[in-house]
């Protein structure tokens, strides 16, 4: 049974009280994108679902989709500067105003076209 330290509540609280992805993540607005990936692991650990007492089992779901969120969209340079183009009036960097997460990058790759026998689908191109 995973044991919590003293600091896992003030985790939890100040990852699902934040008002940015940076805030999430624990890094300044300015952060370089070297410094992302480190600064997920580090928050993922501290609030992962798996490492906490069963009594906190809800709120570390949470937290653990919150800096899941705040990775994919902070780890993405594009959608990094998307965000940050849409959070950047706000007070203190942004509040959770979601630009360029994960709908931004499944819209990119395509899916093969429309529905089957669509004109431009592979189905219609094979006939």
């Amino acid at each position: 049974r995973p044991m919590a330290s003293s600091s896992t509540l003030p985790d939890l609280t100040s990852v699902l009280s934040a008002t940015s992805h940076y805030a999430v993540l624990s890094l300044p607005r300015s952060a370089p994108q070297p410094t992302i990936p480190p600064a997920y692991r580090r928050a993922a650990l501290r609030v992962h679902p798996d490492k906490l007492p069963p009594e906190h089992a809800a709120a570390a779901a949470q937290a653990f989709a919150a800096v899941q969120e705040a990775y994919d969209v902070l780890g993405d340079p594009e959608a990094r500067r998307k965000y940050d183009a849409a959070t950047a009036g706000a007070a203190g960097g942004g509040g959770k105003r979601r630009g360029g997460g994960k709908a931004e990058k499944t819209r990119k790759g395509g899916g093969g076209g429309g529905p089957r026998g669509a004109p431009g689908s592979q189905a219609a191109a094979a006939r």
